[in-house]
């Protein structure tokens, strides 16, 4: 008796265990929830050993804001730094992009669980001014 072994189901296996093989990506995010503002960043390492990440800083308050300037305190192991600002913001503006940066930085398991050790030991601090005065927060961040 001879079976025939191009079955839906197994083809399906098949790609799935090469599929899950050849992809080396790794994606996370990161919070941190403040008394002003919430945090959000998403990671990405790619498979080309590359990694981009992006934030939003959400306002939390209905006071309005005329500037923001922000920065990051990554711990020494990371090896960097970023920072930004916004100035005339329009009234009535709550999500602002933390920017958007990239680089090399391997993705093997090791290297992204060593960079996710990092992110939880940074902070952000936010700083800016209302009609009432200047006003600054610092957010830890956490892996989620």
């Amino acid at each position: 008796m001879i079976h025939n072994f191009s079955s839906p189901l197994l083809l399906l296996s098949l790609f799935l265990l090469v599929s899950c093989t050849l992809d080396n990506s790794e994606e996370f995010t990161a919070t941190g929830n403040g008394v002003h503002w919430n945090i959000e960043m998403e990671y990405y390492f790619s498979e080309n050993d590359e990694f981009e990440e992006y934030g939003i800083a959400t306002y939390k308050s209905d006071e309005p804001i005329h500037s923001l300037s922000y920065e990051f305190h990554y711990p020494a192991s990371q090896s960097r730094g970023s920072s930004g600002e916004r100035n005339e913001i329009e009234e009535g503006t709550s999500e602002f992009s933390l920017g958007g940066s990239g680089g090399s930085g391997g993705t093997t398991a090791q290297s992204v669980r060593s960079f996710q050790e990092g992110i939880n030991e940074t902070s952000v601090t936010l700083s800016w001014e209302t009609p009432k005065g200047e006003k600054e927060e610092t957010i830890s961040l956490k892996v989620d």
